[in-house]
């Protein structure tokens, strides 16, 4: 069956809402189930090459609103603020940009009960046969990301998906930021992946 790539798009995007946990998340189903795609371990320090400085990422690509994300069963909630350029909230754990005709959407959200590992087993289950996914760690103001970068198949129109994955210490949930993006995720405008970068140092973590 041949998968156009608006398809491949709106299935990754239902699986990431899905995956997150999310309570105002999407309540479609992902209806796919697909092979193992390949993988392969980065040493890359930070995917995407971004131009801010990790421990202090700032924070001037962002807006000044704060969106929380309330994850049933899980021991915290996360807050995050928007990029304040080009973005636009879908819901409180979503937000959509379109940029000169190439679409990118955030999805900030979680996995109650469920740590680093079986977390990271059900983000790879959203790559598609052809993709390949690279794992890697990066630190951004302070906490420690396992960041999976899925290139969609390489081909011009795939959707990449690039996920940062969090287990606070002694907690029992991870929690997650997802860009999925129609552009190469090697490829990426420096915009988009320093507001990225901010959007993770921008996260907070509360007792729900």
């Amino acid at each position: 069956m041949i998968t156009t790539s608006s398809t491949r798009a709106a299935t990754a995007l239902a699986a990431v809402a899905l995956l997150a946990g999310c309570g105002g998340g999407d309540a479609q189903d992902a209806g796919s189930s697909q092979p193992p795609a390949s993988s392969s371990s980065s040493a890359t320090a930070a995917p995407g090459s971004p131009t801010v400085p990790l421990d202090v990422p700032g924070d001037d690509l962002l807006g000044e609103a704060r969106s929380g994300v309330t994850l049933e069963g899980a021991a915290s909630s996360i807050s995050w603020r928007l990029p304040a350029d080009c973005y636009e909230a879908t819901k409180p754990s979503s937000a959509r940009c379109d940029d000169d005709g190439t679409a990118f959407q955030l999805v900030v959200g979680g996995k109650p009960g469920m740590d680093l590992v079986e977390s990271e087993l059900d983000y790879r289950e959203l790559a598609e046969e052809d993709s390949t996914v690279q794992q890697t760690t990066v630190d951004v103001a302070g906490r420690t990301f396992t960041v999976l970068v899925d290139d969609g198949g390489g081909a011009e129109g795939d959707t990449g998906i690039m996920t940062f994955l969090h287990q606070p210490e002694g907690s029992p949930d991870t929690f997650a930021v997802v860009l999925l993006t129609e552009a190469p995720v090697t490829d990426l405008p420096s915009t988009r992946v320093d507001e990225l970068y901010q959007v993770l140092g921008s996260l907070e973590l509360e007792p729900a």
